[in-house]
């Protein structure tokens, strides 16, 4: 016998259909899963959306922040770029600074 001729017998045989009491229990869990996927496949997304949505918030808080801040100060007192030397020159100052707060034992 071929493969050919073996899967038409197949295809031919009758099958059994379940008895109508485990049909149902069958479609009856089957419905149960679905929900429960569905479930979850929806708080998934509930979650998301909220998460996007405190995204957003916060982002535009930020920025209501930023701009509340920048009315309150003004504007940045340094308006330029300065040069390494006077960085430089800046920091040693700086440092001449503490070093005189802290007196000579590192600690006033």
């Amino acid at each position: 016998m071929n493969y050919d001729r073996l899967e038409r017998r197949l295809r031919d045989i009758p099958l059994r259909q379940p008895a109508p009491e485990v049909k149902r229990q069958l479609l009856r869990r089957a419905a149960g899963r679905l929900r429960a996927q569905r479930r979850g496949h929806l708080l998934r997304w509930v979650f998301a959306a909220a998460a996007g949505l405190l995204i957003v918030i916060n982002l535009v808080f930020g920025q209501v922040h930023s701009q509340r801040i920048a009315q309150l100060t003004g504007r940045p007192g340094i308006q330029r770029v300065i040069g390494s030397v006077a960085y430089a020159e800046g920091l040693e100052y700086r440092e001449q600074m503490l070093r005189d707060i802290l007196g000579p034992n590192g600690n006033s």
